[in-house]
């Protein structure tokens, strides 16, 4: 299946995106053949005479068509190889499309634009071969090229670079013609010589296919004398030094020039250029153009130049067995440029070189074999510069320092052995040595001022082991072992994905070729065990281990890949890695450190022997580095380890409880004996250094997984060292009043987001002993303080940890400091928000009294209504958010919570306000939120909830005119009234401010707006709860006494600001509602005393609490944008309605109708003289089209009495209106404005 991108055709539901985008690349091939067709057809008619051409015949080819097409095309880049059986039908449909007649040649722009496609993805010397070899076109496509060289008189192009490209690869086809070219012409030569090294030295895409006619065309035989010396000639100036200063296009000069000359070296036969070798490489060498390295394209040209040089040097080498034949002199001094550009700092250049210097040995060997060690040598001795041995570390090994090498030789270089490995020009011997090359290439990583290099010399290492895998058999048991034990290892722990699914290839590539010796051999790399019976068994199980997809995420490379290689045998190839400077736990990198700390941990519960070992090591290592500022690393990520390892000891550690005590005090004695005294010597200055907030990670991981340990121990040393725990953390110190507990306190203070989430699991895991009333207070005062907003919401989220266990009297002190402050709202936004948070977690516990949960859900419900904002935006959603999360995971943990809690029955008052927030939070526009709203409604599992969850479509979470389309549906029909009726007013308030929002994405404003109108026309009901929206008044504040204690809830929510916001949002919706022509509702009910009358009694409160609702809003405000230019469009929508717009008109409701309408027209005609400019404007425009609109009616009218009159006085006033400027001073603003109100009053008054 080949992926095909979207083009512009979106699908209308995920089904049908997913049948898009994975169509088969047969299905796109007929569907090109059918549009290539069609195009063919519809450039054959463009080109006939006018009156050939009958309309109707053929199907247009738009422009779309060919989007479509290109983007067929485009799919296969992937795999260009599928279109090869399809390359000639294509090809010879597309040059119909280039027709000619006499001197005139049609190039085809869209068949153009598909050519060059087509060439890019399959490459322009396949396609070529396909083009029409037809020699009767050459002369006329070498007259139409002429005519496009731009000249003095015309200095731009007079068609596209796309046709130019396509006809120059055209004639690379037709000037290989099997006869002479004087045979069409004496000058055929010089005309195609001249225009294609015009071409040749401009910097478009018409370069690239001028080098190929101008390369094929000095090879001819019977011009290549002439013009092949012409070239050299005509180069040489243009690479000449004399010449004066450069500008840009000389870049793009010397890259043609450069292409020419290679694709002629390719060509041209040794005794043809033997003339010009020197020539060539004087050119090469000398010119300073050449030496250019800052043009990665000129120096891999000058590379593949060199390289091809060479060639022709080694064939002027005559053929024998002389011992006595030397290396040409001119190759030595082209290898030596070659290493010289091995360093490039481009890629593509170093590859280049690489590619370069393989061919070359690979044309030596057999008659230069000592040359051909000596390169080998040469790139051997690129890994001895600036590398040295460094002193014993702390690891108590000898290293190798490569933090002075060049990277960028050391890639060079690399990518050169892969390439002579791939052509097995290095010999078995050299094989040791190329091993300890990888041994440091397979791990490089140099860490300079801002970053880390060392991916790319990773990547090609594994290129290396994967060319001497592929290349060589039988490779000796211990260079291959050396190798797969340090690729197992970049497989698992690289922190690239590209480099650990290299490496897993290169196993793969390994297992499957060096069969006999990993079958004889491999069980050295293994601790023991019957390997060599099961050892096919065992490398398909590796292979499976390292699935391309697994090792793709990082976090699974790390914990379930490395486990299950660990449990193949590969054991000891991990571990060394996890445990070394630079990697694993002394990565740079802190994520990596907490995966390799994650991985020891699950590594060390494998055997019981390693937990000691490992444990013992490492703090062996800390004892030399804890005092070490440089080694901040390598601390946090030993401790780090310490506590992984004892986390997944204490998984374990239940297994045994039962059946062997004595494991208790083996592990109590190591932590009494080595974990203790570890956090007994952290200071607190170690707290507080440079990069503090990675150590105190690490403090508290490891302190949190020590105290859960000693929690969950049963027998032995479980007394005596959780007393020792509370002394060291209890115990004051000798300097400070402080509890030794201060040592976490510190860490609190520390803004790092890591702190909070660490130090919320330690709080979980510790007993009651260990909370104090004081420390809980110290908290408080932390909340409270003048501290950074991360520190004191860290703050807040430890109180959230607090487990089970602890006495009421703490729960209830938590809870009620939790609730008043997050009802405070002068208290930081992000700390309320975890405040939230942590009062949701205390809702979770089964020990809470239910005085207490019920103080816990009036604060989340009261947190629902923040709605704070700052520059950050609408902060206060954080609150809303957790608050939501809160009550799903409250009724997901107790699915029967209204049998478990009274309080919330359906019929209480708490149930009823918690579904009147989420209804209004359903409609409201922050994506996230929205879900969760509508999600805790469905697990409400009630009325309303089952009506939700029975109508849900699929789809409901991914699509946003779904949601609201099935939102409005549910809750907004008559017919489900009677369920959702408290409700629908708050659901629209949430509607009314996405539909109305300025700042919100444009699917969702006119998604929720076409819906918001389609029940606004229907429904009088919805369309003035809408209008109550207007100018809202501040509803009175909700209060809940609870144990005595009142909590103004109010006191704390940004509901008002909400509100307010909702007022401009429903003045747009109106705004909205009379620019589509809607007009409001009218409901007619039956009088129920009189039952055979037809009397009616008419609802038109709409119009008047509109009116006086849009009039309140536009007055006292300097929110012109906001508030008085909208006001004015809806006072032209009202002013313009009328009885006749209505289904069932009524002299009552005609009576009302009039009077607001001609209400609203004269206060469009008051702000024609308002103090805006702005305001004036808008009244003007609005006041002439509802003016215009009437003075149409008059026109139609012709029966009135007066109408000759009336139509005079009305076309004065649309003449004054036209007239009107809204910059006019104001006497005559005013003086107008009473020409208006005085027509109005005579007009429409009566």
């Amino acid at each position: 299946m080949v992926h095909v991108p979207n083009t512009g055709n979106t699908p209308d539901s995920l089904e049908d995106d997913y049948k898009f985008s994975t169509r088969s690349s047969s299905e796109m091939i007929d569907s090109m053949c059918d549009l290539i067709t069609r195009l063919v057809q519809h450039v054959q008619q463009e080109q006939k005479p006018s009156h050939d051409v009958h309309s109707g015949q053929i199907e247009k080819f738009t422009e779309n068509d060919l989007s479509v097409l290109v983007s067929h095309l485009d799919s296969f880049q992937e795999l260009p190889q599928l279109l090869d059986e399809y390359l000639p039908t294509l090809v010879s449909q597309l040059i119909l499309c280039f027709s000619s007649s006499g001197d005139d040649v049609n190039i085809s722009l869209r068949a153009s634009k598909v050519f060059y496609t087509l060439c890019k993805v399959r490459g322009a010397k396949i396609v070529c071969r396909f083009f029409s070899s037809d020699i009767t076109q050459l002369v006329n496509i070498i007259t139409w090229l002429e005519n496009q060289v731009p000249n003095k008189s015309t200095s731009t192009f007079q068609s596209t670079w796309e046709q130019r490209y396509v006809v120059l690869l055209w004639l690379s086809i037709l000037i290989l013609a099997p006869f002479e070219l004087e045979s069409f012409g004496q000058d055929t030569g010089e005309r195609v010589y001249n225009l294609s090294l015009n071409f040749l030295l401009i910097p478009g895409k018409e370069r690239d296919a001028a080098s190929m006619v101008l390369s094929k065309l000095v090879t001819r035989t019977d011009v290549k004398r002439k013009l092949l010396n012409r070239l050299y000639l005509d180069i040489s100036k243009i690479l000449s030094d004399d010449v004066e200063p450069r500008n840009q296009i000389d870049s793009f000069s010397i890259l043609g020039c450069l292409q020419v000359l290679a694709q002629t070296l390719q060509l041209v036969d040794i005794e043809s250029i033997k003339p010009y070798l020197s020539v060539h490489k004087a050119f090469l060498m000398t010119s300073q153009e050449c030496d250019n390295f800052s043009n990665s394209q000129i120096t891999k040209l000058k590379v593949k130049n060199l390289s091809r040089l060479v060639s022709k040097y080694m064939s002027l080498i005559p053929v024998g067995n002389n011992e006595d034949q030397f290396l040409p002199e001119e190759v030595e001094e082209i290898l030596g440029e070659l290493f010289d550009i091995l360093s490039h700092k481009d890629t593509i250049v170093r590859y280049a070189v690489a590619k370069s210097m393989a061919r070359i040995a690979q044309l030596m060997q057999g008659r230069f074999e000592v040359q051909v060690l000596e390169i080998i040598e040469g790139i051997f001795q690129c890994f001895d510069y600036d590398v040295y041995k460094t002193p014993e570390d702390v690891w108590g090994g000898v290293g190798t320092c490569i933090d002075g090498v060049s990277a960028n030789l050391w890639h060079g270089a690399l990518l050169t052995l892969a390439e002579l490995l791939r052509r097995q020009l290095i010999p078995i011997s050299s094989l040791s040595r190329l091993v300890s090359i990888l041994e440091n290439s397979l791990k490089f990583e140099q860490r300079l001022l801002v970053h880390v290099v060392g991916a790319n010399i990773r990547d090609a290492s594994c290129y290396v082991c994967w060319s001497l895998f592929r290349s060589y058999k039988d490779l000796p048991s211990n260079n291959l072992l050396s190798i797969l034990q340090n690729m197992i290892q970049l497989a698992c722990f690289d922190r690239e994905i590209n480099i650990r699914r290299a490496a897993s290839a290169s196993i793969q590539e390994c297992i499957g070729r060096q069969e006999s010796t990993i079958i004889g051999d491999l069980a050295v790399l293994l601790d023991g065990g019957n390997f060599e019976e099961s050892i096919m068994s065992n490398k398909l199980d590796l292979i499976q281990a390292l699935d391309y997809n697994t090792i793709g995420q990082k976090a699974k490379s790390f914990t379930t890949v490395a486990s299950k290689v660990y449990d193949l045998g590969y054991t000891k190839s991990l571990t060394e890695f996890l445990i070394q400077r630079n990697h694993g736990i002394g990565s740079w990198d802190p994520e990596i450190r907490r995966l390799s700390a994650r991985c020891l941990g699950i590594l060390s519960s494998k055997t019981s022997g390693n937990f000691q070992e490992y444990v013992r090591r490492l703090a062996s290592v800390y004892a030399n580095v804890k005092n070490s500022i440089s080694e901040y690393e390598l601390r946090h990520g030993i401790l780090y380890a310490l506590g992984e390892i004892i986390g997944a000891k204490l998984l374990t550690h239940n297994d045994y409880n039962n059946s062997n005590n004595s494991l208790d005090n083996n592990i109590g004695l190591v932590v009494q004996t080595t974990i203790l005294p570890i956090l007994d010597s952290v200071t607190l200055e170690n707290l507080q250094d440079t990069n503090e907030f990675y150590f105190a990670e690490s403090f508290l991981h490891l302190l949190k997984s020590v105290i859960l340990f000693i929690e969950t121990m049963i027998v032995g040393l479980r007394d005596e060292l959780r007393q020792r725990c509370i002394d060291l953390f209890f115990r004051p110190l000798p300097t400070s009043p402080l509890f030794r507990l201060s040592k976490v306190n510190s860490c609190l203070k520390i803004s790092h987001m890591s702190i909070r989430n660490e130090a919320v699991d330690l709080i979980e895991g510790c007993s009651p002993a260990y909370i104090t009333r004081e420390l809980i207070q110290i908290w408080f005062d932390g909340m409270k303080g003048e501290l950074d907003t991360t520190v004191t919401s860290t703050f807040a989220a430890v109180l959230g940890g607090i487990g089970e266990g602890h006495p009421q009297e703490t729960y209830h002190l938590v809870i009620e400091f939790l609730a008043l402050f997050i009802s405070t709202k002068k208290n930081d936004t992000l700390t309320r928000s975890e405040a939230v948070k942590s009062l949701a977690r205390l809702l979770l516990l089964s020990s809470i009294e239910n005085q207490d949960r019920l103080l816990i859900i009036e604060a989340l419900i009261s947190a629902m209504d923040d709605y704070t904002t700052d520059d950050r935006g609408d902060v206060g959603s954080w609150s809303r958010l957790q608050a939501i999360s809160g009550f799903i995971a409250l009724f997901k943990r107790f699915p029967s919570f209204k049998k478990d809690f009274f309080l919330l029955e359906s019929e209480s008052m708490h149930c009823i306000l918690l579904k009147t927030k989420l209804f209004r939070l359903a409609g409201e526009s922050h994506d996230k939120l929205r879900l969760l709203s509508y999600q805790c409604l469905v697990e409400l599992n009630d009325a309303t909830a089952h009506i939700l969850r029975e109508n849900s479509p699929n789809n409901l979470t991914w699509k946003i005119s779904v949601y609201f389309q099935f939102m409005a549906k549910t809750i907004l029909s008559k017919d489900k009234e009677t369920v959702f009726l408290p409700y629908i007013k708050t659901f629209l308030l949430g509607l009314v401010s996405t539909a109305g929002a300025i700042h919100v994405s444009k699917d969702s404003s006119e998604v929720c707006g076409r819906e918001l109108m389609l029940y606004m026309s229907s429904s009088v009901r919805i369309f003035n709860t809408v209008i109550e929206f207007l100018k809202p008044t501040a509803p009175a504040p909700t209060d809940f006494r609870v144990s005595g204690k009142f909590i103004n809830k109010r006191e704390g929510s940004t509901l008002s600001q909400f509100e307010q916001k909702v007022s401009l949002c429903a003045l747009r919706i109106f705004e909205k509602f009379f620019d589509l022509g809607l007009t409001p509702p009218v409901e007619e009910e039956t009088v129920c005393d009189i039952p055979d009358g037809a009397e009616y009694t008419i609802n038109v409160v709409q119009y008047r609490t509109l009116y006086a609702k849009i009039f309140n809003m536009h007055i006292n405000t300097k929110n012109i944008a906001g508030r008085v230019l909208p006001s004015i469009r809806c006072f032209e929508g009202i002013s313009q309605l009328s009885c006749n717009q209505l289904e069932r008109p009524n002299q009552n409701l005609a009576n009302i109708v009039k009077i607001y309408s001609l209400q609203a027209l004269r206060r469009l005609v008051v702000l024609t003289k308002h103090g805006a400019p702005m305001v004036r404007e808008r009244a003007l425009e609005s006041l002439y089209i509802v003016l215009q609109g009437k003075y149409n009616d008059i026109l139609e009218d012709d029966n009135h009495e007066e109408y000759g009159l009336r139509v005079e006085e009305s076309d004065k006033i649309i003449a004054l209106l036209e007239e009107s400027e809204y910059t006019n001073p104001p006497e005559i603003l005013a003086e107008n404005a009473e020409t208006y109100m005085a027509y109005i009053e005579k007009m429409f008054a009566k």
